[in-house]
């Protein structure tokens, strides 16, 4: 791994590699031993927390598997998006 990976921790503290996103859009993690962690697109739930006029903030809740189907990490991601503004904040929380 080098110091530019983005780097995630499981439920049991093992450390995970972002390696990219599958063919269903999720990411793709990979374990100090090799493993590969898949999104569970049955666990996503979206709504949104907050929202007006000039604003809205979306909540995306999700996990990833294990290669033996396990929940091995959950997550947390919030989108922020602002009238006016073609920029999206994303805040991406490992829990």
């Amino acid at each position: 791994m080098t110091g530019q990976d983005l780097l995630l921790k499981d439920e049991l503290g093992n450390i995970l590699r972002v390696l990219g996103t599958d063919r269903e859009g999720g990411a793709e993690l990979q374990a100090e031993d090799g493993s590969q962690h898949r999104h569970d697109p049955q666990s996503v739930e979206a709504a949104f927390e907050d929202g007006g006029p000039m604003s809205a903030v979306l909540c995306v809740r999700g996990q990833f598997l294990d290669p033996r189907g396990q929940l091995s990490a959950r997550y947390v991601c919030r989108m922020h998006f602002h009238a006016g503004l073609r920029e999206v904040r994303v805040f991406y929380t490992p829990v």
